[in-house]
């Protein structure tokens, strides 16, 4: 057979084929729905197929916690393909990891367990949200704690490809020492503080403290034991002195008894007062020669403590009378008003309406030292510290913490105050002029006359946090105001301590302006003297000056209660 016979019955065949399906149309029909249905069952292969090879997926919904041990070395962290992480496992083998201290799975949606084989056939649960959608407030679920124990590393399958989020992965090269297990200490199974019962009515133990307080003020002889309610109390004095010139000196007294052969104790601390802990100390209340008058309280407040070694005697009219707002306390057995030339007892009614804080008469009477000391104590105090003055002189403060010196026939200087305490002591009949802003600790003294020319305050206001001004003045003569052509006629602010063993006194008081003379601290004087109408008078007490003194201020010889928690609790003196 030759190309042109064979290219001949081609031909012929193709002529003939649509005829061929034309005759028979069932044939024709067969074909086309054979043909669909293979085409069918091609597709679904294609489809199976390509999921079977769907790449391994992480669902950002899984949250893993670790804690992280602070005495392991730091790694840096590599970024690497995810093939070549997974040549780097493969390399180190199979290795025993710690698990997570725990795994929590914060997301609402489903959850399913996926095992993934291990080495040993074990099967690690990881939590796989699928399909996260946002929760409503009633679908809401309280966060799951899965708990797991140390499990060795998990081989993984290998990853063809990664198409979400990135083609990297960040992958961290870690040690064992990178982690640590935490674990809660055991709970501590609660034990009650047993509650011992007060051995005596805590009045009954004031009671005694006061009694042997006011028989034993400067506490020179130290008791043994007490006897309160019939039963006998051990009882041992512990001193401590002050520790700086500022400070106060205390005392503990240990009160202790038997009971049920157990050794019981209680604590009570003292404190010895500096004159700074009264607002207002008077020593005696007489007529002053060249004054003429008694002397009376009449518009005047005084906020704080107050203590007379003499008769209280005040003024009251329906227009003006003082006010005592804190407590008082005199030695004398009354209180007095004026009345005409003299004094008559002033009645309960009116005392009540004077005295706000309530008022103690009779008690024992606090003496003035016969001497000032500034220095009592071994002290660290230091020549630099003091500076001292033969003639008259002007002291300016000023609120940078520096101190302008003018003496008489001497050049101006100035000195700097710094974070010591400063002195500025005079000799002899030498008067000191003082006025300005404090910024510093400073006590001014002078054996005869101390005189304040114009405002006197602090830096900072004394309720302030961390204000540490303090200013005493100690005079064993007066403490003086100046007469108004040299402070003005205006009102007057002191913020100090002021001890003035003669009295504290202002000149030209006759001088009518109804201005107010304020002090903020402390005024103790030997006699009272008059200020108005001049000035009226408001005192208020400095409440540091309950723990602390200006430096070297004086001290009385009398201690009083600082506090006690009225508690007992057993001693074991092994």
């Amino acid at each position: 057979m030759n190309a042109d016979s064979v290219n001949m019955d081609i031909r012929a065949i193709d002529s003939k084929l649509p005829e061929f399906l034309i005759r028979d149309p069932r044939l024709s029909l067969s074909l086309l729905l054979s043909l669909a249905v293979h085409l069918v069952l091609l597709f679904t292969f294609v489809v199976a197929v390509g999921q079977s090879f769907q790449p391994f997926q992480v669902n950002q919904s899984m949250q893993l916690t670790l804690q992280a041990n602070a005495e392991a070395p730091q790694h840096e962290l590599q970024t690497q393909p995810v093939s070549e992480a997974v040549e780097m496992i493969e390399e180190r083998g199979e290795q025993s990891f710690p698990q997570p201290v725990e795994t929590v799975v914060n997301e609402p949606a489903p959850v399913v367990s996926e095992a993934l084989p291990t080495p040993g056939n074990e099967v690690v649960e990881l939590a796989q949200a699928i399909d996260p959608v946002t929760p409503t407030p009633e679908q809401m679920v309280e966060p799951v704690v899965m708990e797991s124990s140390v499990q060795p590393l998990v081989q993984p399958a290998p990853i063809t490809q990664i198409t979400e989020p990135s083609e990297t992965v960040e992958y961290v090269v870690i040690d064992e020492s990178d982690y640590q297990l935490i674990s809660q200490p055991d709970p501590v199974e609660f034990q009650p503080v047993a509650v011992i019962e007060p051995l005596v009515d805590e009045a009954l133990i004031k009671n005694k403290l006061s009694q042997w307080l006011a028989d034993n003020q400067d506490l020179s002889a130290d008791p043994t034991e007490w006897e309160i309610d019939g039963e006998l109390y051990q009882v041992a004095v512990e001193r401590q002195p002050a520790e700086d010139q500022m400070g106060l000196e205390r005392v503990t007294v240990k009160v202790r008894s038997e009971q049920d052969g157990k050794t019981l104790e209680t604590q009570l601390e003292l404190k010895r007062m500096a004159f700074s802990n009264y607002t207002h100390f008077l020593n005696k209340n007489e007529v002053a020669p060249g004054f003429g008058d008694i002397i009376a309280f009449n518009d005047d407040v005084i906020e704080g403590r107050f203590h007379s070694n003499a008769e209280i005697v005040v003024g009251y009219s329906r227009k003006t009378k003082p006010e005592f707002l804190g407590k008082v306390t005199t030695s004398a057995k009354r209180v007095a008003i004026t009345k005409n030339s003299g004094t008559v007892k002033l009645s309960k009614a009116k005392r009540d309406q004077i005295f706000l804080g309530g008022i103690e008469m009779g008690v024992a009477k606090i003496d003035l030292p016969k001497k000032f000391v500034p220095f009592p104590y071994n002290t660290s105090v230091t020549e630099a510290q003091i500076h001292r003055f033969d003639q008259d002189t002007h002291l300016i403060f000023d609120v940078a913490g520096s101190v302008s010196i003018q003496e008489v026939d001497k050049p101006a200087r100035s000195v700097t105050l710094g974070e010591q305490p400063q002195y500025f002591f005079a000799e002899g009949k030498t008067r000191l002029h003082v006025k300005g802003v404090v910024k510093g600790q400073v006590l001014v003294y002078s054996p005869y006359d101390i005189i304040i020319s114009d405002s006197l305050i602090y830096a900072h206001q004394p309720d302030a946090l961390m204000a540490d001004n303090y200013l005493g003045l100690v005079a064993d003569h007066d403490v003086i105001v100046d007469e108004p052509k040299v402070t003005g006629d205006k009102d007057i602010d002191i913020h100090a301590a002021i001890y003035a063993k003669s009295r504290f006194k202002v000149k030209r008081y006759r001088t009518r302006s109804n201005n107010t003379l304020s002090v903020y601290g402390s005024i103790t004087s030997g006699l009272p003297a008059p200020t108005e109408p001049r000035f009226k008078t408001h005192l208020a007490f400095d409440d540091r000056f309950e723990k602390f003194r200006p430096p070297g201020f004086p001290m009385t010889d009398r201690f009083e209660l600082d506090s006690w928690d009225e508690s007992w609790s057993e001693v074991n003196d092994e």
